[in-house]
């Protein structure tokens, strides 16, 4: 990680005045297109929850502001930012999978279904004690409008979080999905997040 210069980041101002809040994050959610996504994975006989996970991980780790963290009161550049997903496992109890990002797809999912499939087989709740990770939920049983997320209020947490919802079909047949994204306001506006949207849909548009 590159440590940030406080005293010249254009977002000095910005970083000292929601740090002093006691809840310096927001959240946003919008509805992304993923009929592309969805009939290539289809096709492929591929994951579409992991196909969706390396998009939107490859959209985060190109947009800076996703890729800072707050430590000991000073903000570092993480050079990528790797998914902690929650996964269920047989008695539908969530625990937590920690995943390499890797900047291809194949490679990507093949080491995602092993993760995964040994967080279902031995459930665990604890987090690797490291900074450049992205928080990642999923609720595929409802198609939500909004959600919140539990931060720690001791220390300060500076971790994005990603909540996809369920993918169902508008009346022309488009498969839609909700994304929400929560990020600390210190590190990242409105503009990044619209950033984020806009990236990842031109994604989800193209070939995968």
């Amino acid at each position: 990680m590159e440590k940030i210069d406080l005293a010249t980041w254009e977002r000095k101002a910005h970083f000292d005045f929601f740090k002093q809040f006691a809840n310096p994050h927001f959240s946003m959610s919008a509805t992304v297109n993923v009929t592309n996504i969805y009939n290539v994975t289809k096709q492929n006989n591929e994951s579409i929850f992991c196909s969706l996970l390396f998009v939107i991980m490859q959209t985060l780790n190109e947009i800076k502001a996703f890729r800072l963290r707050i430590i000991d009161d000073e903000v570092f550049e993480c050079s990528v930012t790797h998914p902690n997903c929650t996964v269920l496992d047989k008695n539908n109890l969530f625990g937590f999978c920690s995943i390499d990002f890797v900047d291809d797809k194949k490679t990507f999912i093949e080491h995602a279904k092993t993760r995964i499939d040994r967080a279902k087989e031995h459930f665990s709740l604890a987090v690797e004690p490291r900074n450049n990770v992205v928080f990642f939920s999923t609720i595929p049983w409802v198609d939500f409008t909004s959600i919140s997320h539990p931060i720690q209020i001791v220390e300060v947490d500076s971790v994005p979080r990603i909540t996809i919802g369920k993918i169902h079909a508008d009346t022309n047949g488009n498969k839609l999905m909700l994304v929400s994204i929560q990020v600390h306001h210190g590190l990242a506006d409105g503009y990044h997040v619209g950033l984020f949207f806009q990236l990842l849909q031109e994604k989800l548009d193209s070939v995968y």
